[in-house]
């Protein structure tokens, strides 16, 4: 199997900017084969999808969470409304309904700290909370 960080090696790529991964439930084995690269800081962005696939893999979205716990990412899911913010992992996120998270690495949030501005979102699922995140140059 070649990993993502098999192909930045090859290639000499040093740095991705978004890389999206959409592999019907093998998500998490994904992102743990390109675990060097995020501990590099060398990923901007990642989307993932996640869906009721990754109940065959016997995966859950706690696994994310457990994924990029020590990685300075935090977690984004998609809304009609924009980003929904999930500081950390709680036990009603384990509906398995099609929706897009966004992996985000913090530093490029950190010069807009103190201007970061949060509203309450109020989606279907429950309440959440939008950052409104600075726009990468």
């Amino acid at each position: 199997m070649t990993t993502v960080a098999d192909i930045c090696e090859r290639d000499r790529i040093s740095s991705l900017d978004i890389i999206k991964v959409d592999v019907e439930g093998s998500e998490i084995l994904a992102l743990l084969g390109a675990e060097k690269l995020f501990r590099s800081l060398s990923v901007g962005t990642v989307q993932v999808e996640y869906n009721v696939t990754w109940l065959r893999e016997g995966r859950r979205p706690k696994d994310l969470f457990e994924f990029v716990n020590d990685l300075r990412y935090v977690l984004l899911a998609t809304s009609p409304f924009g980003f929904i913010y999930y500081p950390k992992y709680v036990e009603g996120l384990d509906y398995f309904r099609m929706r897009n998270v966004i992996l985000w690495r913090e530093d490029p949030c950190a010069t807009a700290a103190s201007n970061r501005s949060y509203q309450v979102e109020h989606v279907s699922s429950g309440v959440g909370i939008v950052p409104h995140l600075p726009r990468r140059s």
